[in-house]
């Protein structure tokens, strides 16, 4: 990683995190520590639920974002799927996606 962000900008992305496991937490904590030093942006997704112990450190930053409403929602699977889509399939997609929350 270091080597990397010394030949240009990188980006991490770490998503869900709600659900880490404690070998990864620790990597993650590492990385942490690590990136306030390097050309880099590490961007890490949550669930509400989840209390980040990182977001008093000076170069952490939060970003909170709220759920899509229905219509955005609908925008977005269809932009996904690259075509409209019937409601059925809009419902299902709704669906699925409420009960990962």
């Amino acid at each position: 990683m270091e080597v990397l962000a010394e030949n240009r900008p990188l980006l991490l992305v770490w998503e869900d995190i709600h659900w880490i496991d404690p070998t990864s937490r620790e990597l993650l904590d590492l990385t942490i520590s690590r990136v306030r030093n390097l050309s880099a942006l590490l961007v890490i997704t949550y669930r509400p639920e989840f209390e980040p112990p990182w977001t008093g450190q000076a170069h952490v930053g939060l970003l909170a974002l709220s759920r899509l409403d229905a219509q955005d929602g609908t925008a977005l699977a269809e932009r996904v799927a690259g075509k409209a889509l019937p409601p059925a399939i809009l419902a299902r997609i709704a669906a699925r996606a409420d009960a990962r929350s």
